[in-house]
């Protein structure tokens, strides 16, 4: 079984800021989801199927800026990147709409959203991954991290999608 990528990001964003539902400032949710996924690279026609394991922390600061670490791994690739959120250089950019936080995370062509929804209390989370085309277009298609290859997605599913919220900044040491 193959996993893929490794990518982290951590991102704060004073766009979002105000934003930042206030049940949530001072809180870290681990999120997690694994992908089956079929690849073709685009120089060699070649189709590949990939296992992919992701996990993300993100952390709401006392002044609601968003911090997230993404990790994905793939076989014996993986890779972390740290950023901050609305700084445009960031692989994700969190934001609150109503009792959500949604990320995208824009690709060559396509893109996958996340939206954390949380129960009234805000007592506890869930976890939906989405992938999608851009308007006109038949395909999706990113580089990978590992191998910096040009490929289109030729199918996914995501599978186990969890999250959890703790109280505390995980990033502070």
């Amino acid at each position: 079984m193959v996993v893929l990528a490794a990518l982290s990001c951590l991102q704060a964003g004073a766009v979002e800021a105000a934003g930042a539902p206030v049940q949530l400032r001072g809180k870290a949710l681990t999120l997690n989801w694994i992908d089956q996924r079929v690849e073709k690279i685009i120089s060699d026609g070649r189709e590949r199927p990939l296992t992919q394991s992701s996990g993300i922390i993100v952390y709401v600061s006392a002044e609601g800026r968003y911090f997230s670490k993404f990790s994905r791994t793939t076989g014996r690739s993986s890779k972390n990147l740290n950023e901050v959120s609305g700084d445009n250089r960031g692989q994700l950019n969190w934001r609150a709409e109503g009792r959500t936080l949604v990320a995208d995370q824009r690709f060559v062509k396509g893109a996958r959203r996340l939206i954390v929804s949380f129960d009234d209390s805000y007592g506890s989370c869930t976890l939906r991954v989405l992938h999608g085309k851009e308007a006109g277009s038949a395909n999706i298609e990113y580089i990978t991290f590992g191998s910096k290859e040009h490929v289109i997605l030729q199918s996914i599913q995501t599978t186990s999608a969890s999250c959890s919220m703790q109280t505390g900044n995980p990033f502070a040491s």
